[in-house]
């Protein structure tokens, strides 16, 4: 059996891997279960034609005089065989299993030593399979060549029984000596030479040395390609055995590529339910494992199994193997009944089929002991464990990876149980076995070092803890990296969401256990720099790669997913009446597949572009600071105890706030519990909505001694912040926190947003516009121009005044108001930039908007909208409860564009989605102001920030973007843009210009609330549009 360690926090499941050298041999259908058949004697020179059934194994005899070579050739019609020259008890001298498919020819080839009637048997690989066969038979005087392939083609057959039989190593010899042979015998492109090459790869990949695997593997798949054709099962076949390879490499991009570019291959080429699939689906199902998407891997093993089912094959080590790698995936998902079902009889079966000693056994006997041990059974726990390891010190030696990934696992439970000196010793013993075959940045070394790190803490060793966990990092930073390198937006969301448990830790080392030590709180810094807004980046720069490239091909896949992505808006917004309910919900998961295939696609295709980025490390953000800034990383954490056991292990979300400044160590504080924070948040937030409530100023007051006064004495030298808010922090306008003398936190500091500090590294390599502004403003909502509103607003203006977000219950039912009042904003904002376009009523369009190339800056006045999660169900306007239109939030906020009332007939071509925005070309444009209401508002997703229009626009390539919290009047905002724009044209900042605005409101008796000042923001670059800071 072959093996890879599926990683969780703490444990290492053991998934199967089974490669197999001959293609076939993934059925393994053993010869002592056949009917045998003796055929009689082939004629030379004659073929034979016959029908055979998939339990029945044929025998032919062919006489052949001493120093003459047999060929023998059976041509494949409609089932799978093995050809072999067999000896006594039916024992395989040489195999030929090359065709592959139920088609094709196989060629066996054998000279005589002396003379003698020869045995050839015929082993079907199905055993449900019925087909026929042509066999003929050839005899020719041998020579020199015929004697070297003769012994190559022995020496091949026996290196692939070791390899059957997990005796990789000892399988190396044969197979140079095999290939050598060859290569001695027959010319340089002969694909016979790719065969036996390939073999070695193979057999080089289960040995562990995956690089020479690597290269012979790509040589015959450059072979095979040229000679045969993508489409020819060698071709195939190889292809998705050197994704394999690449996964043990930890290169899960070229992984994932290479298998799912078989297997599509292989659906499309071969009979529907070919086992041959069923090995490209595990092996897919565990690179799948290694990106921690444990529900598609399971969905993998699953069609891999009803495939083997229908061909009669579960009575194989492939099914009892594909059941242990189900177990893994059941684990993840947390499902510990399933997976103790998939163990249990995945045992049984090696049991049955290779005794109570076997090699087999120690999967899945580790993998219940995992169970054991999650489920508080620690003596059933240890036991399992003791017996993998007993066996595995056995098979493989007490220094192999594997035997320490059990050993790992057995300290997890002598941990549990509070023996921490035991855990320790075993943890240490287990690290060094890892350490041997590993890089520093080995993902294999991450739930090693891990728990080492919990021994050490659990002891009070904080110092060998934070040496660990400095060592851990490197690693978990390397496997983020890969797994966001590919796939979609959605599977790089379902990898991070495994990620947060792995920050909590490193956060928990520097606040909960060593608070005052400056190694734990650069590391945690260093971790929140790294981590926070990664997954924004990476759609980011996916997009930014193809856009630089700019060849037909990349237009081409923009183009689509532009495409794509305004059909799945349209019909999630469109009124389910024009749809049947079936049809309709077919129709978003088809476009949703379709969306995620593409970015899948982009992802693989800026792989090799992927621009060398400065390393992100806390010394370069510093260096980036500008002088006299500070910037705030806020953090949701849980705090982790090693000596608690699972699940109460991590305890309930709290805040924290690391300062980072260009010459201090940062400082990191923990800020209290979370839900205590968001409730003072919530009341704050309520307090400046309303301009007649007297409490907003006490209530910023009450935020700022929670967030702000404990950080407060390293903010004592900067005058400009930069703040990376995490959670309900997101919605939240700093600037009109209070301090204890009564000050606005604006009035003592110029104030930016960012997602993260490492924007800073991002805002070093500016592009420049390609277009001048673009000013959209007074939309033509309906052609009747109606005025009204359709939700009412409470407060001391009218909705009428505001230019109000709806945030409603269905958007069918909305009805936007005129805004004759942007149309003179627009006007005003064109004279400070008269090369701008000014696009009003009819020509404020969606397809305008869709239409635009980098504008320098980018404003929009209008309404915005964004339909909370629990009304998302209802946002067609139609009786559909069903909410899985709707779990990307991007689809539930948006804009409002001409004819945006028209929604309600059916017709959504006013409304822009968010969804839509992010795939705008603003790699270029400086500014976005959305001088709309709640513009900043979305779903919040710790660590990710807030999805809405904040999100997409950046997505999209803006430099900086101003934005609001909450309805303001018409009039208000009309005066801050103009005067912000004035700012703006006089050479201020970006967020100095904004600023100026807020603090003369501040001085304004009739405007000091924060209500008047505090609800626009400004977050990204904030530099002047010259790039001034």
């Amino acid at each position: 059996m072959r093996s890879r360690l599926a990683r969780t926090l703490l444990d290492c499941l053991l998934l199967s891997v089974a490669l197999t050298l001959a293609p076939g041999a993934f059925c393994q259908t053993d010869s002592k279960q056949l009917r045998k058949l003796v055929i009689g004697p082939l004629q030379p020179n004659v073929a034979s034609t016959r029908t055979i059934g998939g339990t029945e194994l044929h025998l032919y005899q062919v006489t052949v005089q001493a120093g003459q070579c047999a060929t023998i050739q059976l041509e494949q019609r409609g089932t799978d065989v093995v050809l072999q020259l067999v000896g006594e008890h039916d024992s395989p001298i040489v195999a030929v299993d090359d065709a592959i498919t139920s088609t094709g020819t196989e060629r066996l080839e054998f000279v005589a030593e002396a003379t003698s009637i020869y045995s050839i048997a015929i082993k079907p690989k199905v055993p449900s399979s019925t087909g026929s066969y042509e066999i003929r038979a050839e005899v020719r005087p041998a020579n020199d060549t015929d004697r070297r392939l003769f012994e190559a083609w022995k020496l091949r057959t026996f290196a692939n029984q070791l390899y059957d039989s997990d005796k990789a190593v000892d399988a190396i010899a044969p197979a140079q000596e095999a290939l050598r042979l060859v290569s001695q015998a027959l010319p340089d492109d002969d694909l016979r030479i790719a065969l036996f090459r390939r073999d070695l790869g193979l057999i080089f990949h289960l040995a562990a040395r995956s690089e020479q695997a690597r290269t012979l593997l790509e040589q015959s798949l450059e072979v095979f390609t040229e000679k045969l054709g993508k489409e020819a099962p060698q071709t195939f076949f190889t292809q998705s055995r050197l994704g394999s390879v690449y996964e043990k490499l930890g290169d899960l991009s070229k992984a994932e590529r290479l298998v799912s570019d078989a297997l599509e291959v292989e659906e499309r080429v071969l009979p529907d339910g070919d086992p041959l699939i069923a090995g490209t689906l595990k092996t897919l199902g565990i690179v799948y494992i290694d990106r921690h998407d444990a529900p598609r891997a399971e969905k993998q093993y699953f069609r891999a199994l009803a495939i083997m089912d229908k061909a009669g094959l579960s009575d194989t080590v492939s099914y009892a193997q594909l059941l242990n790698n189900l177990g893994v995936a059941a684990v993840a998902q947390s499902k510990l009944d399933d997976a103790e079902r998939y163990y249990r009889r995945s045992l049984e079966f090696d049991v049955s089929h290779y005794g109570p000693d076997s090699a087999a056994l120690s999967y899945p006997l580790n993998n219940l002991g995992v169970l054991a041990r999650r489920r508080r059974d620690y003596p059933a726990a240890e036991d399992y464990f003791k017996r993998a390891l007993r066996i595995k010190e056995k098979a493989v030696g007490a220094q192999h990876p594997e035997y320490a990934a059990v050993l790992m696992n057995l300290s997890t439970v002598y941990r549990s149980e509070g023996s921490y000196e035991q855990s320790l010793k075993t943890e240490q013993q287990a690290v060094a076995i890892f350490e041997k075959d590993s890089e520093a940045d080995d993902p294999d070394l991450i739930s090693p070092l891990a728990n080492l790190v919990s021994s050490y803490i659990a002891l009070g060793d904080f110092n060998n803890a934070i040496k660990y966990q400095a060592q851990l990092e490197p690693a978990l930073e390397r496997e983020i990296s890969m797994n966001l390198a590919i796939g979609s937006e959605r599977q790089k969301l379902t990898f991070l969401s495994t990620m947060g448990e792995r920050m909590d830790r490193t956060l928990s080392l520097n606040l909960r256990n060593d608070p005052t030590d400056d190694r734990a709180a650069a590391l945690a810094a260093t971790v929140l720099l790294q981590r926070k807004g990664r997954l924004l980046e990476a759609m980011t720069d996916n997009f930014a790669q193809l856009r630089r490239r700019a060849s037909p091909e990349d237009q081409r896949l923009l183009d689509d997913l532009k495409a794509t992505t305004v059909q799945l808006a349209q019909i999630t917004l469109r009124r389910s009446q024009r749809f049947a309910p079936a049809e309709r919900l077919k129709t978003l998961q088809e476009l949703e597949q379709k969306k995620e295939k593409l970015e899948a696609v982009i992802s693989r295709n800026n792989e090799e572009f992927r621009v060398k980025a400065r390393p992100v490390t806390l010394e370069n953000v510093c260096a980036a600071l500008p002088p006299r800034t500070a910037l705030i990383e806020f953090a949701t954490y849980r705090p982790y105890d090693p000596k608690a056991t699972d699940p109460e292990q991590f305890g309930a979300r709290r805040y924290a706030a690391y300062v980072i400044t260009a010459h201090s160590p940062p400082k990191g504080v923990d800020l209290g519990p979370s839900d205590v924070i968001d409730s003072a948040l919530a009341s704050f937030r309520a307090a400046l909505q309303d301009p007649a409530r007297h409490d907003a100023s006490s209530l910023g007051r009450v935020v700022g001694e929670k967030i702000i006064d404990p950080i407060r004495e390293a903010l004592t030298g900067p005058t400009r912040l930069l703040i990376s808010p995490d959670g309900q922090l997101d919605l939240i306008p700093f600037e009109a926190l209070r301090d204890a003398a009564g000050n606005y936190l604006v009035e003592q500091y110029a104030i930016s947003y960012l997602l993260s500090g490492r924007d800073l590294l991002r805002m070093q390599a500016p592009i420049e516009s390609a277009e001048p502004p673009v000013i959209l403003a007074d939309p033509l909502f309906e052609k009747t121009g109606a005025v009204q509103l359709a939700s009412a607003r409470s407060g001391a203006y009218s909705a009428s005044t505001l230019r109000s977000i709806t945030t409603g219950t269905k958007l069918s039912e909305v009805y936007f108001a005129p805004l004759p009042g942007t149309r003179v904003e627009a006007a005003r904002i064109h004279e400070l930039f008269p090369d701008s376009k000014v696009l009003t009523g009819p020509n404020a369009s969606r397809a305008a908007i869709q239409e635009l190339s980098a504008p320098g800056i980018l404003h929009i006045a209008t309404h915005g909208f964004f339909l909370k999660d629990s009304s998302a169900a209802e946002m067609s306007g139609g009786g559909s409860n069903n909410t899985t239109d709707f779990e990307n939030p991007l689809l539930r906020s948006g804009l409002a564009l001409t004819n945006a009332n028209l929604v309600r007939d059916g017709d959504n071509e006013g409304i822009f989605t968010a969804l839509e925005a992010a795939n705008l070309n603003l790699w270029g444009t400086k500014l976005v102001t959305l001088s709309a209401c709640d513009t900043g508002m979305g779903e919040v997703r710790n660590g990710e920030g807030v999805y809405g229009l904040r999100r997409a626009f950046f997505m999209a390539g803006a430099q900086s973007m101003v934005m609001s919290l909450w309805p303001v009047s018409d009039y208000l905002t009309r005066e801050m843009m103009v005067s912000y724009y004035t700012a703006l044209k006089h050479g201020a900042g970006r967020a100095d210009a904004l600023r100026r605005v807020q603090l003369a409101l501040i001085h304004r008796k009739d405007r000091r609330h924060p209500f008047y000042w505090a609800s626009f923001i400004e977050a990204g670059e904030w530099a002047n549009l010259a790039g001034r800071r």
